[in-house]
């Protein structure tokens, strides 16, 4: 529980909370207060405002903002979910006490960070194994977005040799050549993936056969 009346915004964006309560005081990371369009970033007010009234409301501006269903109808702190509506470089959040404001918050707009690929467990510049055949696109585990990716194609390169199928597995070709290749090879793999927010990116890795 809250015995201060403060208003607190804990960020869950990146891979730590962009606010922080400490007995003696609140930690703040400006740098971090950033929403990303197409994905549904997810917020925590660990109080109602100074007056703790039921009267309190969040509305956005740029932005849609939606109670999360593991806070609703429940009391503080709540969670809510903030989905960018917005080509500007900035979105705001409301805080309301009926229709008096209580607290204000601007937040930086972006795309969502570019994910990694994966081929099996591997990451790019890392060992694969040789029966490995599926390729992944996530993000690392510093970035703690949790956002699924689609892959829609795939060109790889084995040394020197081009070959390109759909979908995140690869073709039987591509794993019998992968078992006749020497040691450390070089396997260059670009793929063409789908998030959350609907844009169509190429990522590209290279994975060392072992």
């Amino acid at each position: 529980m809250i015995k201060q009346s403060l208003l607190i915004l804990s960020l869950f964006l990146l891979t730590f909370q962009g606010w922080a309560q400490t007995s003696s005081g609140v930690i703040g990371m400006p740098e971090l207060n950033i929403l990303y369009r197409g994905y549904n970033n997810l917020i925590e007010v660990l109080s109602a405002g100074p007056n703790g009234t039921s009267n309190i409301k969040m509305v956005g501006e740029g932005c849609v903002v939606t109670e999360h269903t593991d806070t609703k109808g429940k009391g503080w702190p709540k969670k809510f979910i903030v989905a960018v509506k917005t080509n500007e470089r900035f979105a705001e959040v409301h805080m309301l006490d009926g229709d008096e404001l209580v607290r204000n918050w601007r937040f930086r707009v972006s795309n969502m960070p570019i994910p990694s690929l994966y081929f099996g467990a591997a990451s790019s510049g890392g060992g694969c194994s040789r029966s490995s055949s599926k390729l992944f696109i996530k993000y690392p585990p510093e970035i703690a977005l949790k956002a699924p990716f689609r892959i829609e194609d795939w060109e790889c390169e084995l040394l020197d040799k081009k070959t390109s199928g759909s979908g995140s597995i690869l073709n039987k070709d591509v794993m019998v050549a992968l078992q006749s290749v020497p040691r450390d090879t070089e396997f260059h793999v670009v793929v063409t993936c789908v998030g959350v927010d609907g844009i169509k990116r190429k990522i590209g890795g290279v994975f060392i056969v072992k």
